[in-house]
């Protein structure tokens, strides 16, 4: 017996759709895209730089990346608002965090929710609460990983797993 698909028009999903397409574009190409070159060329006279100028490019970085993430996501979930699915947003204001935790728990939701279902909470439940903290670690490093295969990518990772156990403990 053939399966049945039956599509249905829902007006509010795609309006949503269409809102969240546009104000990615707009993080995406109106805001991160046009302070990319110049972030780029800041950060490689870096030499040449006092501490506020260096400290305002680390903002325009944060910025910048905050809307190339977010961006493409809320592209991403628009289209498929416009296509019927509904999936939960990817970023909750992250800059507005309390803490670390707090920030990772509203950056980039969906590979958050993915490393602590199906890496950290294992290895707690398989090792015991005494090796959470290389479970933190783990955690971490392998987001670096997931980011990009580099050294710098691995220190990055290290680093806020570092800090999540001076958070944690």
């Amino acid at each position: 017996e053939q399966v049945k698909y039956h599509l249905c028009w829902d007006y509010l999903k795609f309006e949503k759709g269409i809102i969240y397409i546009c104000f990615g574009v707009i993080l995406k190409i109106g805001i991160a895209d046009q302070i990319a070159g110049e972030v780029n060329e800041i950060f490689k006279n870096i030499s040449n730089l006092n501490l506020i100028d260096i400290l305002l490019a680390g903002a325009f970085f944060g910025v910048q990346i905050y809307g190339d993430f977010c961006g493409y996501s809320m592209i991403a979930l628009g289209l498929c608002l416009l296509l019927g699915f509904d999936f939960p947003d990817n970023f909750n204001i992250p800059y507005i965090s309390q803490s670390l935790s707090d920030f990772w728990r509203r950056w980039h939701i969906s590979l958050g929710r993915f490393l602590h279902q199906y890496l950290y909470s294992p290895l707690v439940n398989k090792y015991g609460i005494a090796f959470q903290g290389y479970a933190i670690l783990i955690t971490f490093f392998l987001s670096g990983i997931w980011h990009g295969i580099g050294l710098n990518f691995i220190i990055w990772g290290l680093w806020h797993g570092c800090f999540m156990l001076i958070e944690r403990f």
